[in-house]
């Protein structure tokens, strides 16, 4: 019962503070569009991120090729 209870407040406090961070988001002019641009700009562009994408694809390829070819299923 007190598990519930505190579980029920963990996620109203949640809730409560998404609601604040998209105030604070929305009201300081920002949308989605601009977000996106300058996730595409800034993070994207980084080397270092192309780097860790481009070995965390082919891992997961290389990891779906040899599930498929070992005949386990």
């Amino acid at each position: 019962m007190a598990t519930a209870l505190l579980f029920s407040a963990a996620f109203i406090g949640m809730v409560l503070g998404l609601f604040k961070v998209h105030n604070l988001y929305r009201g300081a002019g920002f949308s989605i569009d601009k977000a996106r641009k300058e996730f595409t700009d800034g993070v994207m562009s980084d080397r270092n991120v192309q780097n860790a994408a481009n070995t965390a694809a082919r891992a997961a390829a290389a990891h779906a090729v040899n599930e498929a070819v070992s005949g386990r299923y």
